[in-house]
C-alpha cells in the first residue's frame, strides 16, 4: 500500500475461497480493502479497491452465517463491518464522481463531548460522526455546516397539552433540537441566534430557555445537568452576530480578521473583491422580485372558499403550537400539509420545513451579492442541469426571488443532493420519472409534503400511483401505452389529489428517508462502477 493510505479498522474473520475457509483478518482503508491470513505457513491476501466494487450484501443463510459478499464469515461485529463497508464505498463513489479528495475532519473527530464514545481508529470515528451529523441535519433540516456535538434523553414541556413528552435532545454549534421517543408526537428546533437566557429550572433537573422573544422552552429529566448547561452556554457564547454576517458581506477593506472568521460557510463561494461587490450596489437599486402570483390577480386563488378554510385551520394551528422556527412540531403538521398548503403562506411554510429559513436569516445580504452570478457560482460542482429551470420557476410562483434561491440550495445541497448533478442526472430520472406527467396543482400538494416529509413522499405517491394502475400496467404491450395509462390517471387525480397523498401515507407509511438513502448507496455503489467505465 501507498505510504498515504490511511486504515480505518479491521476485523476477524474467515473468507471462503473455492470452499475453502481462510481464517484471517480484513483490512478496510479508505480506499482499499484487504484481506490477509497465514494458515500452516502459506500466505492468502485479497486486495480490492473499493471504486471497483459494484455490491456490497449480507448473507444470513446456513452456508454462510453472519457474512457480507465476498463471503466474509465468522465476524464478530457484523454491523459495525458492514456499515463501515458501505461507507467506504459510498464514499469512494462520491470521490469518483466529484474527484474530491478524502480529509479528515479534524475539529469534529478532536471535539471533547460526553455522548461521544471512544473508537479504536481516528477515520472510523471521523465517519461515524460523519454519519451521526447526517442523520441529525437531516432529521432538522439543518444547514449542511452543522455538525452534531452530542445528545442526551429528557423530557420536554408542552404547553398546549400542559404534559411532558419524553425524547432526546441534541446539541450543535448553533442550534438545539428535540424529538419525542413517540414518532411525530413533538418535535421543536431552537436556534442558538434565538436564545438569550439558559439557566436551571424550578424544578429538579431541568433546563430552561428564554428566547428574544420571550418564549420559555423546559426540559426536565436531565441526568447530567450542571454539564448540559455549561455546554450549551458554551456554545452559546459561540454564535456569532448575525450583523456580522451583513458587514462581512457588503465588505469594507478594513474588516478585521475576527470578523472575517464568523463568515466562514463550507458552501459559500469567497468574496475578494470588496470594491467590486461595493461598485454593484452603487450602480443598481435592489428590489426583491416578491412571489409572482401576487402581480397577477392573487385574489383569483385567494379568495376561494377551499383556500379561506385551509387560512382557518393554519391560524388556527399557529395559535396552539407556536409559529415560525420555534414552533412545537406534531403530527398535526403532517395532517394540515397533507390536506395541501394555503397559497398565502406556502412560502413560509416551504422555507420553514425545508429549513431554508435558517439560512436566509443567517446569511442576509447574500443573495444580493451573488444575484448576478446566479446559482452556478455557489455551487459550481452542480452548475446548470436539466429540469432545473422548472423546479425553480415553481418556486417562483409562490416564494420571492430570494426565498427561491435558498429553497432550490435545500433541494440540491440536502433535499435531493444527487439529484441536480451534471454527471449523475440518473437519480433525478429514476425517482421522478413516474410522476413527469402529473397535473400542475396535483404535483404542487406533493411539493407542500416533500418540504415537509422529504424526498421519501416521491416514492410513497410513484408507489401509489402503480398499485393503483397494476393491472393495466402489467397489461400495457410497451412504454407508450403505459405512459398513456398513467397520463390519463394522474389527469383525473386533480381534484382527489389529497385522497391519493393520504392513501399514499397509510399504504406506505412505513418508508423513511433513512431506508431511502440506503436502498441509494446500494445503488450509486452499482453505478459508481459504470462511470468509471465511462470515465476511461
Amino acid at each position: 500500500m501507498p505510504k498515504e493510505e490511511k486504515l480505518v479498522n479491521y476485523y476477524s474473520c474467515c473468507h471462503w475461497r473455492k470452499k475453502l475457509p481462510y481464517q484471517g483478518w480484513i483490512y478496510l482503508s479508505v480506499n482499499h480493502m484487504c484481506f490477509y491470513s497465514q494458515l500452516f505457513g502459506k500466505e492468502f491476501k485479497l486486495v480490492v479497491r473499493w471504486v471497483d466494487v459494484t455490491q456490497i450484501e449480507r448473507n444470513d443463510s446456513l452456508v454462510f452465517p453472519d457474512s457480507i459478499s465476498f463471503h466474509f464469515s465468522m465476524l464478530l461485529k457484523l454491523e459495525e463491518t458492514f456499515a463501515l463497508m458501505q461507507q467506504l464505498a459510498n464514499l469512494a463513489m462520491k470521490k469518483l464522481i466529484s474527484e474530491e479528495s478524502f480529509e479528515a475532519d479534524t475539529e469534529l473527530v478532536n471535539k471533547l463531548s460526553k455522548n461521544v464514545p471512544k473508537k479504536p481508529s481516528y477515520l472510523k470515528r471521523d465517519l461515524d460522526a460523519r454519519a451521526h451529523s447526517e442523520t441529525y441535519r437531516s432529521t432538522f433540516r439543518l444547514p449542511l455546516e452543522e455538525k452534531l456535538d452530542g445528545s442526551t434523553e429528557c423530557s420536554l414541556w408542552t404547553p398546549y397539552n400542559k404534559q411532558y413528552a419524553w425524547g432526546r435532545m441534541f446539541l450543535s454549534s448553533s442550534y438545539i433540537c428535540f424529538e419525542s421517543q413517540v414518532r411525530l408526537l413533538v418535535s421543536l428546533v431552537i436556534p442558538m441566534r434565538e436564545m438569550s437566557i439558559v439557566e436551571k429550572g424550578s424544578i429538579k433537573n431541568a433546563l430552561l430557555i428564554t428566547t428574544r422573544d420571550k418564549k420559555n422552552f423546559i426540559f426536565a429529566e436531565l441526568q447530567d445537568l450542571e454539564f448540559v448547561v455549561q455546554k450549551v452556554s458554551e456554545l452559546l457564547a459561540k454564535v456569532p452576530d448575525v450583523k456580522s454576517h451583513v458587514f462581512e458581506m457588503k465588505g469594507t477593506e478594513n474588516t478585521n480578521s475576527s470578523e472575517k472568521k464568523n463568515f466562514k460557510h463550507s458552501s459559500l463561494p469567497k468574496i475578494v473583491n470588496h470594491a467590486e461587490y461595493n461598485k454593484l450596489g452603487k450602480q443598481k437599486t435592489w428590489k426583491i422580485t416578491p412571489p409572482l402570483y401576487t402581480l397577477f390577480h392573487p385574489e383569483k386563488f385567494t379568495s376561494t372558499p377551499a383556500e379561506k378554510t385551509k387560512m382557518d385551520l393554519w391560524n388556527n394551528h399557529f395559535a396552539e403550537y407556536g409559529r415560525g422556527v420555534l414552533a412545537y412540531r406534531t403530527c398535526r403538521d403532517r395532517e394540515l400539509v397533507l390536506k395541501g398548503l394555503p397559497i398565502k403562506l406556502r412560502n413560509e411554510l416551504w422555507m420553514l420545513y425545508s429549513g431554508a429559513v435558517n439560512e436566509l436569516i443567517v446569511y442576509p445580504g447574500y443573495y444580493e451579492w451573488l444575484v448576478e452570478q446566479t446559482y452556478a457560482w455557489r455551487n459550481p460542482s452542480i452548475g446548470y442541469c436539466q429540469a432545473m429551470n422548472i423546479v425553480t420557476s415553481v418556486l417562483l410562483i409562490y416564494a420571492s426571488e430570494e426565498e427561491a434561491f435558498w429553497l432550490l440550495v435545500a433541494i440540491c445541497e440536502r433535499l435531493l443532493p444527487d439529484y441536480f448533478n451534471t454527471k449523475v442526472v440518473e437519480f433525478a430520472l429514476i425517482d421522478q420519472g413516474v410522476l413527469d406527467v402529473i397535473p400542475f396543482n396535483s404535483a404542487v400538494n406533493i411539493v407542500d409534503c416533500f418540504f415537509y416529509d422529504g424526498a421519501k413522499v416521491v416514492f410513497q405517491i410513484a408507489l401509489k400511483v402503480l398499485e393503483a394502475n397494476r393491472h393495466d400496467l402489467l397489461a400495457s404491450n410497451d412504454d407508450g401505452e403505459a405512459m398513456t395509462v398513467l397520463s390519463d390517471y394522474l389527469s383525473s387525480v386533480r381534484i382527489h389529489v389529497s385522497k391519493l397523498i393520504k392513501d399514499a401515507y397509510a399504504q406506505y407509511g412505513f418508508i423513511t428517508n433513512n431506508t431511502i438513502e440506503q436502498l441509494r448507496m446500494k445503488q450509486k455503489i452499482a453505478c459508481c462502477s459504470g462511470f468509471r467505465r465511462y470515465k476511461s
